[in-house]
């Protein structure tokens, strides 16, 4: 029993002992590190020993560095970094630390959503950009792409006749207060055409061009001639250099004349007009001219054809209106031709003849454009007999030549057109280029002639 006691004691002893700090206290926590023992504890940084700078920061290029009191961390303040100069403002060196230094950006490239244009140059402390020279709409200045920065002005000085024009927050001018107003369907003052007319090019500009159709410009209302067809240049065949007609005075004697058409069986006339007679020194016709290098000569009285007029059996053809197939068509023909008074036989045809023809349906006083085109252009044609082995009529006559590019002025006109003759014209042309039908300014009018019941275009002599 003894012996079983004196075994626990012992066992106890032994616990009691092995739990000890060696100063009788029971040790029931870890130790903590203690700076300073040279031994980089738990929480330790370091302890008492140095390291390399560049080990500690790449930045630092030498120096050794010492563990802190604390052992918290090291002290660098033995370590060197890389040295580098200090930056300078106005060396035109961006250098680090700086925005710019004497360069310009462009202000877009600043801020593109507030700036239109410009460039900004760097201000005295290369911090930042001098923006005052920046373009953006609302700084009062009429800058590069813009119309104006604000007020308003009189439409006038944008091409318009009247009204104000005021600016808008884009910096474009508002015109629609002006006036004209190009595209509103309504043809106003200043305003060739509206948006939607065509037009004749020959009609618009007859010296110009020979044909084509002229559309109107949507921006300002003006004809566009983009696609007109200019004019030929051609040397004139001739020229007739005075045409004149002065019938005020009246002409006696009108009649209808009809040259039968050939064979027995055939009705009508090959050429059916009003006519006048008389010796051509009575009548009231004055031309001259001439064409093919001076070799026809357009005369009033061509040599010889005065001299068998003189009596009474032969005459004249002098003013007419209305020809087959044309006979509402007004005409006047210089006709140096002689027949017999009572029996239309012994026809003869005296040098090249003119006929001029008016294309309008009614004739007043004004200026006649002289051309073969148009409503208001009046015909000239020249024409000469190139078969004379038979009787003179329209299978023996050619035209030799066309009249282009003069103004007919109708000085006085009077119920010409009615039938019979009666009324009275007076009109006078000068200096008219004359044409071969195969080559004038406007083209080859050959078919154009053919139309007018004229079968034969004359050889270019």
């Amino acid at each position: 029993m003894k012996f079983y006691f004196c075994i626990a004691i012992l066992i106890l002893t032994v616990f009691f002992a092995a739990c000890s700090d060696g100063s009788g206290k029971v040790e029931d926590e870890a130790e903590e590190a203690v700076c300073g023992n040279g031994v980089v504890e738990e929480g330790e940084v370091c302890d008492g020993n140095e390291k390399s700078c560049s080990k500690i920061d790449s930045n630092f290029v030498s120096g050794t560095a010492t563990c802190k009191p604390t052992c918290d961390g090291w002290d660098t303040s033995a370590c060197k970094e890389e040295e580098t100069e200090e930056a300078v403002c106005g060396n035109d060196i961006v250098e680090e630390g700086e925005v710019c230094d004497g360069n310009q950006k462009s202000c877009i490239d600043i801020d593109g959503e507030k700036y239109d244009g410009g460039k900004a140059s760097c201000n005295d402390t290369c911090d930042g950009w001098d923006v005052e020279t920046c373009e953006f709409c609302g700084n009062g200045v009429v800058d590069p792409g813009e119309e104006c920065d604000g007020g308003a002005i009189d439409c006038s000085e944008l091409g318009f006749l009247s009204g104000y024009a005021f600016c808008t927050d884009e910096c474009k001018w508002d015109t629609s207060e002006c006036l004209p107003q190009c595209g509103n369907g309504i043809l106003e003052e200043g305003e060739e055409c509206e948006v939607g007319d065509t037009m004749d090019c020959h009609e618009h500009s007859w010296l110009e061009y020979r044909g084509g159709e002229a559309t109107c410009d949507p921006d300002n209302c003006t004809w566009d001639m983009s696609t007109c067809e200019p004019t030929f240049d051609v040397v004139p065949y001739g020229f007739i250099n005075k045409m004149v007609v002065n019938t005020v005075n009246g002409i006696a004697d009108s009649k209808r004349l009809c040259v039968p058409k050939e064979g027995e069986e055939e009705e009508g006339c090959d050429f059916d007009a009003t006519y006048t007679l008389g010796r051509l020194g009575d009548t009231p016709l004055d031309i001259s001219g001439g064409y093919a290098n001076g070799s026809k000569v357009i005369l009033t009285q061509p040599s010889g054809f005065d001299a068998i007029t003189k009596d009474s059996r032969r005459t004249c053809l002098a003013v007419n209106k209305g020809f087959d197939p044309l006979p509402e068509k007004f005409f006047t023909l210089f006709a140096s031709i002689a027949f017999d008074r009572l029996t239309f036989q012994n026809i003869e045809m005296f040098g090249p003849q003119v006929v001029l023809m008016f294309n309008s349906d009614e004739i007043s006083p004004g200026f006649y454009k002289i051309t073969p085109f148009g409503e208001d252009g009046i015909i000239i044609a020249v024409g000469e007999q190139f078969d004379k082995t038979g009787d003179l009529d329209i299978s023996s006559l050619c035209i030799s030549a066309i009249g282009f590019g003069k103004k007919m002025d109708v000085k006085s006109a009077f119920n010409v057109m009615q039938d019979g003759g009666g009324g009275n014209i007076h009109y006078e042309g000068y200096d008219i280029p004359l044409y071969h039908p195969e080559e004038t300014p406007i083209g080859d009018v050959t078919d154009m002639i053919l139309e007018f019941g004229l079968e034969h275009v004359c050889d270019r002599h």
